[in-house]
């Protein structure tokens, strides 16, 4: 039996729907030139992660800008991206037609991709 030890993060995963620990599976590093005004600075690093769900396997890919000469400052990203802030489930209704459920479904969907006009207009056109 192997003795060492994988190295996991806590992220929220978009398919198990809560956070759950994900496994490191590679890692790449780069020097980031910063052009600032004809002024090249070697201080950044951009580095990218590939992480798997322990749960469901699914990949994340993170992505970070450190500067390096103030204490390991970072800039990360996930992708996809997370969706557990804000997100709405729909509810079910029994007796609901069933043009008028997709359209439920999709203004639902709408408001949780930050698709904020046409959740309007979907929603207006559930008044009616």
């Amino acid at each position: 039996m192997s003795d060492s030890v994988q190295e996991t993060k806590i992220i929220f995963c978009n398919v198990c729907k809560v956070s759950t620990n994900h496994v490191f599976r590679a890692r790449y590093a780069r020097p980031h030139f910063n052009f600032d005004g004809g002024y090249v600075s070697e201080n950044y690093e951009a580095r990218a992660f590939i992480w798997s769900c322990a749960g469901c396997d699914e990949a994340t890919f993170e992505s970070q800008l450190l500067e390096l000469n103030q204490g390991e400052e970072e800039w990360g990203d996930y992708f996809p991206a997370r969706q557990q802030e804000g997100l709405r489930q729909r509810k079910f209704f029994q007796n609901l037609k069933p043009d008028l459920n997709q359209l439920y479904e999709d203004v639902v969907a709408c408001l949780n991709n930050d698709r904020l006009l046409l959740f309007t207009i979907g929603l207006r056109a559930l008044e009616f």
